[in-house]
């Protein structure tokens, strides 16, 4: 993976450039930092979730940033992780066609519906564009400000965007942006301000009831501990490793403490039942009983590896065996999500994995795990930094939360591609200039 990433024909290590203001950028092409490329930069980050009036995949960012071409193209040329990325999202909308008609003549029961179709090719190439214009807004701006920008631009998307925000506002929007604003903004203000900005944000996951996301911002600050202290370790790759190893650990003690308090009811005693209910919901699994949207994928993928392709609407088949293998009882199952979005004509997991299997087939598979790996890697990139100065908590908020995300939660556009210009731009700018950081 690290080969695949380097820019051939140049040392692009010694193009990073870094100063007060801007946090780990990486000059790979010449870009220029004036003051209405700066304001474009902030309205496109801005503006990055916003959905346009064109399409629900083309948000105004996205619009914004094709504008300036061809300032934002200069960000694809001579980049390995381009042709990485463009390749396997154009082979995953190809083969989602080719898989598409290959389930229709499977099953004649179920149909193509073309607007949706038109929906899952147009969904690469939001997905794609989305992550260009946020590496090119990270190079004009530095990752800080960019996600600033970002968390600011998308908490009216959660509040205006989303029909079940009400129910919940904190798990249904507003935890990610509003947790990056207080970790930028508390993350060096006084010693101390990190461990008052997640004190913070854990009362806010604890009044709200969402558990998971309250694992996303301790495992992600006890990451950045562990990072701070590198005189402890050996240097190279050895370190790195283990500082890997350590904090899969910590992960690990940290979810079973979690789910600990919880069953005690330390958190609150409908946090506790409820719990307890998907436990047993689950035969003792809390992440199927949690998560029974995984049920049904493993039931259809159980009758139909290959996945169903772009734009295929479910057949009643189809809509039987995915809600009839969730872990929930059965007048649950028939009023649950994805009962209802499949009765729509549509086929959604409530996970990115088997949203991309299901549309892209094994293509979406490679997809995400290219994903997957893009953000893993630059996750260790702050492994290997000197950050005992640097405020790197919000940087691997995000890349966590989307490891939790490709996993178990929606397709959401802005996310992917915000953590990935993120990711991105950690992993170019490694190199002997990649401990020089801002601080803002």
């Amino acid at each position: 993976m690290h080969d695949l990433l380097h820019q051939p024909g140049r040392d692009w290590r010694n193009g990073f450039v870094g100063g007060r203001g801007a946090a780990l950028t990486q000059n790979f092409i010449s870009v220029s930092r004036g003051p209405a490329n700066s304001v474009m930069a902030l309205l496109v980050a801005a503006t990055l979730g916003l959905r346009s009036p064109i399409s629900s995949w083309l948000s105004i960012g996205e619009i914004l940033a094709l504008l300036a071409l061809p300032v934002t193209l200069l960000t694809l040329r001579k980049s390995r992780v381009w042709v990485l990325i463009i390749g396997v999202a154009s082979l995953s909308g190809l083969y989602g066609m080719l898989l598409a008609s290959w389930s229709l003549a499977a099953d004649p029961s179920r149909h193509l519906d073309p607007s949706r179709q038109i929906f899952d090719l147009g969904s690469l190439v939001g997905l794609v564009t989305m992550t260009l214009a946020g590496v090119w807004c990270i190079q004009i701006l530095g990752t800080t400000k960019f996600l600033a920008a970002w968390a600011v631009g998308m908490i009216p998307v959660a509040v205006w965007g989303n029909s079940v925000f009400s129910n919940n506002p904190w798990k249904f929007g507003l935890a990610l942006p509003v947790s990056l604003l207080i970790f930028i903004a508390l993350g060096t203000r006084f010693r101390g301000s990190r461990v008052l900005a997640v004190a913070i944000i854990s009362i806010i996951c604890l009044f709200f009831g969402y558990r998971s996301w309250l694992l996303i911002v301790l495992i992600a600050f006890v990451s950045i501990l562990v990072a701070q202290d590198s005189s402890k370790w050996r240097s190279g790759r050895w370190r790195t490793l283990l500082k890997g190893s350590v904090i899969a650990g910590v992960a690990w003690a940290l979810s079973g403490l979690v789910l600990q308090l919880v069953l005690d009811g330390v958190l609150g005693p409908s946090l506790r039942d409820r719990t307890n209910l998907q436990i047993q919901w689950g035969d003792g699994n809390l992440i199927l009983g949690a998560r029974a949207e995984w049920g049904a994928a493993l039931g259809l993928f159980g009758s139909n590896p290959l996945g169903y392709g772009v734009g295929v609407t479910p057949s009643n088949t189809d809509w039987t065996i995915a809600v009839r293998s969730m872990y929930m009882p059965e007048g649950l199952q028939d009023t649950s999500n994805v009962s209802g979005y499949f009765r729509a004509g549509a086929i959604e997991f409530h996970s990115v994995l088997w949203n991309f299997w299901s549309h892209y087939g094994w293509a979406g598979f490679l997809f995400w795990g290219i994903i997957l790996g893009i953000i893993v890697f630059g996750f260790f990139v702050i492994q290997t930094q000197s950050i005992s100065t640097v405020n790197f908590v919000p940087h691997a908020t995000i890349l966590i939360s989307l490891v939790w995300d490709l996993f178990f939660s929606p397709t959401v556009l802005p996310n992917i591609a915000a953590a990935l210009a993120v990711a991105i731009s950690l992993i170019l700018s490694q190199g002997r200039y990649g401990e020089r950081m801002s601080r803002s």
